[in-house]
């Protein structure tokens, strides 16, 4: 990153790895973090008592943590309601840290940045989030929302409920999708 952007060290930054703006701090999970077992969940769970920071998470995403990338996106998108994005080593982590520098010192760059600023509404996290469930579409997501009203009213539906809205199939990617949840935890 040297020479693209001016680095500001800090021997204390707390659980944030890096801040890219005021309100965005940024943690990095390595491979070898997601390797050696939950540990990096611990600092992920302190960043979101940190309100009013938008947390966004850089992970790992080789061969080797394959196995591990489903329990994590889980994790990160659905329970803290992070933006996760994978990177497959630290030379790219790096690079994707600058762009996120570079566009938000921009003036006007990007024109969806401006918009992304006002923030999302809630209807729209949740129906991003309902959109999580492999293989659910956005319109069988909104379905599900205007029937069951939240996460938790498609959580606790019966299969039976959940086929009228969505079709067989459909509910059982969904029933699916929450018990793979509860084992996790």
């Amino acid at each position: 990153m040297q020479g693209r952007v001016r680095i500001v060290f800090e021997g204390d930054t707390g659980v944030v790895d890096f801040h890219t703006a005021h309100d965005k701090a940024v943690i990095y999970v390595s491979e070898a973090d997601l390797i050696s077992g939950p540990a990096y969940r611990k600092k992920l769970a302190k960043l979101r008592k940190a309100k009013k920071l938008k947390g966004i998470v850089l992970v790992e995403k080789t061969p080797m943590t394959e196995q591990y990338f489903l329990d994590v996106q889980k994790f990160v998108v659905i329970e803290l309601g992070f933006v996760l994005l994978p990177v497959t080593n630290q030379v790219e982590a790096g690079n994707l840290l600058v762009q996120m520098v570079n566009e938000e010192n921009k003036p006007n760059g990007n024109p969806f940045i401006a918009k992304a600023k006002r923030g999302i509404s809630q209807d729209q996290a949740v129906l991003s989030t309902v959109q999580m469930i492999p293989k659910l579409g956005s319109v069988k997501a909104k379905a599900l929302l205007c029937r069951f009203k939240s996460i938790h009213g498609i959580q606790a539906a019966t299969m039976h409920d959940l086929s009228d809205v969505v079709g067989r199939t459909n509910a059982q990617h969904v029933k699916a999708f929450f018990e793979e949840k509860r084992k996790v935890r």
